[in-house]
C-alpha cells in the first residue's frame, strides 16, 4: 500500500535517515530541478503543514481552477 513505506512500520524512519546522512551539496538532482537544500527545505516545511507547525493555504484561483486542471 506505501511503496515508499510508511512511518508506522518498524525500520523506514531508520531507512529514511540513512538516506538522508547520504546526501551532500554536490549530490546529483533527482528531484526535477531542485538541489538537495531545496529539497529538505521542501520536506521539511510539508512536515511542519502537516504537523500543524506551518499554516496552509489553498491555492485557489481562476488560473488553477481552469488552466491548471
Amino acid at each position: 500500500m506505501y511503496p515508499q513505506g510508511s512511518l508506522s512500520v518498524p525500520g523506514t524512519v531508520a531507512a529514511l535517515e540513512a538516506r538522508l546522512a547520504r546526501l551532500t551539496p554536490t549530490a546529483a538532482r533527482q528531484w526535477g530541478r531542485m538541489t538537495p537544500q531545496q529539497m529538505l527545505c521542501h520536506l521539511a516545511d510539508s512536515f511542519d503543514v502537516v504537523s500543524g507547525d506551518r499554516p496552509a493555504k489553498a491555492v485557489d484561483t481562476w488560473f488553477m481552477r481552469t488552466v491548471g486542471k
